[in-house]
């Protein structure tokens, strides 16, 4: 795994405040991000790395540090969560505005691996 899946990773599964799972503990589900399979949504927005494809940051705009949104460019995941059994989620979708195409691969395997590893079985 490269140096930019292990950062992804780590921010998507730290208690942190700018991780996935902070901001989408936080989240109302369902709602607008709708549902999957039976699964309700939430969508976890985030900062990225245009070139490298690095997650800098989760949160919404308006709690995002200016000096981040200034150097990277946003994006999203749509993510199911099994809130009946173990409160585990999957990657459904992900949009990020503008990226390179290595930013654009290593998000893509970032996902794959966290789905794989840290996800429910959809």
């Amino acid at each position: 795994m490269n140096s930019v899946l292990e950062k992804n990773i780590e921010i998507m599964t730290e208690k942190s405040k700018e991780s996935m799972i902070f901001l989408l503990s936080a989240e109302s589900i369902g709602g607008s991000a709708g549902h999957y399979k039976n699964y309700p949504c939430a969508v976890a927005n985030f900062c990225i790395n245009p070139l490298t494809g690095e997650i800098i940051y989760f949160g919404n705009l308006q709690h995002v540090p200016k000096e981040i949104l200034q150097q990277s460019k946003r994006g999203s995941l749509k993510v199911a969560i099994d809130a009946k059994k173990s409160w585990k989620y999957h990657i459904i979708d992900y949009h990020i505005d503008k990226g390179s195409p290595i930013a654009k691969s290593n998000l893509k395997k970032t996902i794959d691996f966290y789905n794989r590893n840290y996800g429910f079985h959809l």
